[in-house]
């Protein structure tokens, strides 16, 4: 990995989107998560876990207010969104 790409992780906060069906494995994004930790020394790593139950059109009000939270709680650095589904 070359170490530019270290360098400009590190200025942001990665968010992982967990997709449908969530609520039935809490250890969605892990493996992931670890490997930002391990590999890239990151500590700036939220996790949100939409509703499978509920449409879209609930669930985007509900993660926008969580972004924002994130974004607060992370000093403003940009976010890095990774998302799964739904």
């Amino acid at each position: 990995m070359p170490e530019q790409v270290k360098v400009e992780l590190s200025k942001r906060s990665v968010v992982f989107i967990a997709g449908m069906m969530n609520e039935w494995n809490p250890l969605y994004f892990s493996d992931n998560v670890e490997s930002l930790r391990r590999d890239f020394d990151l500590r700036s790593i939220d996790r949100v876990f939409p509703s499978s139950s509920r449409m879209m059109l609930e669930n985007v009000p509900r993660l926008a207010r969580a972004l924002r939270r994130i974004h607060q709680k992370q000093g403003g650095k940009p976010l890095l969104l990774i998302a799964h589904s739904k």
